[in-house]
C-alpha cells in the first residue's frame, strides 16, 4: 500500500523546523546588527558596547543550529523506517542536508559579518 502522504507529512514537519531555524537566524542578525539590547539596557546608547547583542544574537544562532540538527537528524532516521513502496519514486535524499547545509552557512556568514 503506497500511501505518499505519509513520507509528505515527515517532509512537511522538517520543513517547518527549518522555517524556525530560519526565523530565529534572522531575529538573530536584527539582534546584533541594529543593537536591540543595548537599547534596553543603556541609556546612552552611542557609547554602547555591543557584547549584549553579540551574546544574544550569538545565542539564537546557536539555537537555530541546533534546532537545524536535530530536525535533519529526525527526518532521515524516520525517512529510513519508511518501508521503500512509502517513499515517493524521485525523493532526493541529498536535498535535505543541502538544505540544511546551505541555510546555515549562508546565515551564519550573515551573522559573523555583520558581528
Amino acid at each position: 500500500m503506497n500511501d505518499p502522504r505519509i513520507y509528505f507529512a515527515a517532509e512537511r514537519t522538517f520543513l517547518a523546523w527549518t522555517r524556525t531555524g530560519i526565523t530565529l537566524l534572522a531575529f538573530g542578525l536584527v539582534v546584533v546588527r541594529f543593537g536591540l539590547i543595548q537599547e534596553w539596557m543603556e541609556k546612552d546608547v552611542a557609547h554602547a558596547t555591543n557584547w549584549h547583542s553579540l551574546v544574544v544574537g550569538g545565542a539564537l544562532w546557536l539555537t537555530a543550529l541546533v534546532i537545524q540538527a536535530v530536525s535533519l537528524r529526525q527526518f532521515l532516521r524516520y525517512r529510513a523506517t519508511l518501508p521503500a513502496d512509502q517513499v515517493p519514486p524521485g525523493a532526493s535524499s541529498v536535498l535535505p542536508w543541502v538544505v540544511t547545509l546551505v541555510l546555515t552557512a549562508v546565515c551564519g556568514g550573515l551573522l559573523f559579518l555583520v558581528a
